[in-house]
């Protein structure tokens, strides 16, 4: 019935990506809008990317969000935990809290990575603790179009993400990021090994075209233009 109604009544709906549009296009036929996600480019630049200092050794690597489930926290220790047992001496930072904090400790514990993994809590806004990883790695079963995805395109943060949901739009399907189909962390840390090799010359390659991609996209104003443009109709 609520379907029915929102039918009915829904002059317009907004989908914030291409995925989320042909679930919805289902729904509400012809009245389905894509207009993405969008950040502040320049702001969020001029206010951090300054700050950034880049080191890969004992590099940071970081998780952000809720510590649910479907964010898969606990495949990110493990590929910290693989990480540090190949020879790649790094920390794990995670940046949110929820209800798997504890069990998530614990699992930390019982790996042997206590001292390798740092739970930051929630930070609101997390820009700070963001602009200080040297590498996003984003392990969730599923993604919409996440703003921390975003946010670390603007600072040229390298980024490692399951290849599922919004994800491979924003990362221009892999030309701004690497993506993972092995979902595990033998498949996380194979990548990022190659990744933090000093000598990887796409690292900064794949970066400057995720800025780019970025400000062609997703960028403020140019979507702002396109919610005033739908109201006008």
């Amino acid at each position: 019935l609520d379907i029915v109604l929102g039918k009915l009544r829904q002059q317009a709906v907004v989908a914030v990506s291409t995925q989320l549009e042909k679930k919805l296009e289902l729904l509400f036929p012809g009245k389905v809008h894509k207009i993405f996600n969008f950040i502040d480019v320049d702001d969020i630049r001029r206010q951090w990317a300054g700050k950034r200092n880049l080191s890969y050794e004992n590099p940071k690597i970081g998780i952000i969000g809720r510590l649910v489930p479907v964010k898969r926290v606990d495949l990110f220790i493990q590929t910290i935990a693989l990480l540090n047992q190949n020879g790649l001496e790094c920390t794990g930072v995670i940046i949110g809290d929820g209800p798997l904090q504890q069990l998530l400790t614990n699992y930390a514990k019982t790996l042997g990575v206590t001292d390798r993994i740092k739970f930051m809590g929630f930070m609101n806004p997390s820009m700070e603790a963001l602009s200080e990883l040297d590498l996003l790695l984003m392990t969730s079963d599923h993604e919409g179009l996440p703003m921390t995805l975003l946010e670390a395109l603007a600072l040229e943060i390298p980024v490692v993400a399951h290849n599922t949901g919004g994800i491979p739009e924003v990362l221009d399907n892999g030309h701004c990021g690497w993506l993972v189909d092995r979902h595990e962390a033998e498949g996380y840390a194979d990548i990022i090994l190659e990744i933090l090799t000093p000598s990887l010359q796409n690292r900064s390659e794949k970066a400057e075209a995720g800025l780019n991609h970025l400000l062609q996209v997703f960028e403020l104003e140019k979507n702002i233009c396109k919610y005033i443009a739908l109201y006008q109709q």
